[in-house]
């Protein structure tokens, strides 16, 4: 029932960094791992489903529920794998200063750059 095809698709659909992604990351680093858990499944799912449901199934409902509760499970396991990475970053910053104020100087550093870029920009 399940392909190597979709399971495939579906790993690389999970881990790549989209929306959902960046959204888990940032609260992960910010908030802290319980506030990481975001496992949202957008509407591609309705396209991407039906594309691995062999044609003359004779339950293709069933099916597509099989195949949207394995996606829905790798997406749930993909998050908490981000956002218990973005947790664990966040204590390393946290708990050392050394790279907390590295982090800080590189951020200044950056806005700054980018600023003067801007000012200097032409219209």
């Amino acid at each position: 029932m399940l392909s190597t095809e979709f399971l495939l698709t579906s790993l690389i659909v999970v881990l790549i960094p989209g929306t959902g992604v960046l959204y888990t990351l940032s609260t992960g680093l910010f908030l802290g791992f319980r506030a990481s858990l975001f496992a949202a499944i957008g509407c591609i799912v309705l396209a991407f489903l039906p594309l691995f449901v062999p044609t003359g199934t004779a339950t293709p409902m069933t099916h597509m529920l099989v195949l949207g509760l394995v996606f829905m499970v790798m997406t749930l396991l993909g998050f908490l794998l981000y956002g218990g990475l973005a947790n664990g970053f966040r204590r390393y910053v946290l708990g050392s200063p050394r790279v907390a104020k590295y982090m800080q100087c590189t951020f200044a550093v950056t806005f700054a750059a980018l600023g003067a870029k801007l000012a200097l920009a032409e219209r």
